[in-house]
């Protein structure tokens, strides 16, 4: 849902945001903006902080691929209200895709096959080589320091975490993929040549554009999504241009774990 130029304050978009449900504490804390702690900052770096990546041929800033948020949790929410309060003068759009529909769109056999697999996801700091999946996209890879002088910074990496491929909606009952390529390793209990070549196909059915709504924003623009039937992607930007959003995370329903914790012989090399 798209809220045109609506949302002027952070109260108006926690008001708006706490008719879909209460807010969930993000996992990061860096993340979390210090005087509103419902919020987390979206973007905001100055161009000798951002994240240098080439992705098809052009430096970009404030660029992350294809996620539901969170995966890398075992309590994945339900959904997310983000307000942007400075669009950048150029690009900086986001993808919103319906994984929803890509998955009833796949034939009958394949949805049976992916039934009763579990993913392992983990947060690995969004380097481009570790994005195993959804190549096709995207051509990304770090920028040298001629290209953009800025240090990449780690991010804290979380335990590898478990989640069934195909769940229930626990809303709607529909089932639905929780797919997530920016986190995604591998299925459990496969070889890993099968294992990547069922995601790869997976993946690259999702990743078509006839499931995708590309959002131009403007300043005050706030757009909430279904975390578990809609995946979004950052686009990107020119470096040199600034971006500042502000992002909810709605709790999904109490008692409704999405995941686990992997044992060690589950882990994902």
């Amino acid at each position: 849902l798209v809220f045109p130029e609506s949302g002027r304050s952070n109260e108006e978009q926690l008001r708006l945001s706490h008719v879909f449900g209460p807010s969930q504490p993000h996992e990061m804390e860096p993340l979390i903006v210090q005087d509103e702690r419902e919020l987390i900052i979206v973007s905001g770096e100055q161009p000798d902080e951002v994240l240098p990546l080439i992705v098809d041929g052009r430096v970009r800033g404030g660029w992350l691929f294809w996620h539901q948020d969170e995966s890398y949790t075992t309590d994945i929410p339900l959904g997310s209200l983000l307000r942007m309060v400075t669009p950048t003068t150029v690009d900086g759009e986001t993808g919103f895709l319906d994984i929803a529909r890509a998955y009833d769109d796949l034939p009958a056999a394949a949805r049976a096959r992916l039934d009763d697999l579990e993913a392992v996801h983990v947060l690995h700091g969004h380097k481009p080589a570790d994005h195993r999946f959804g190549h096709k996209w995207a051509e990304v890879r770090g920028a040298t320091a001629d290209e953009w002088d800025a240090e990449f910074h780690e991010l804290t990496e979380f335990d590898q975490v478990v989640h069934k491929l195909v769940r229930r909606h626990p809303v709607t009952g529909r089932q639905v993929l929780l797919l997530s390529p920016l986190s995604l390793l591998g299925i459990i209990g496969m070889e890993k040549a099968e294992s990547d070549d069922l995601l790869d196909m997976i993946v690259d059915h999702v990743l078509d554009e006839k499931y995708v709504y590309i959002h131009k924003w403007r300043a005050n623009d706030m757009v909430l999504w279904d975390n578990w039937t809609a995946m979004h992607h950052a686009l990107g930007y020119p470096p040199t241009e600034y971006r500042l959003g502000y992002r909810t995370t709605i709790a999904g329903p109490h008692g409704y774990p999405t995941g686990r914790w992997a044992r060690p012989e589950e882990t994902v090399p």
